[in-house]
């Protein structure tokens, strides 16, 4: 079933959310956005875009001299 038709034809009806149970997120740290590089690349594209556009995810690569 489409819902996008029925939220066209006004079809959807408005539910207030129950006051009971409602909680607020910390704030983010900076710190989280370090990149993990022995993480999963799944893991690490998640971070990248859970930190987009602020405060935006870093990352560091150290190369073999």
């Amino acid at each position: 079933m489409t819902w996008l038709p029925h939220a066209a034809q006004g079809l959807w009806q408005a539910t207030a959310q129950p006051a009971e149970g409602v909680s607020s997120a910390r704030k983010i740290d900076r710190r989280e956005a370090w990149l993990d590089w022995s993480r999963t690349a799944t893991l690490l594209a998640r971070q990248v875009r859970a930190f987009d556009p602020e405060p935006g995810a870093s990352g560091r690569l150290e190369t073999a001299s």
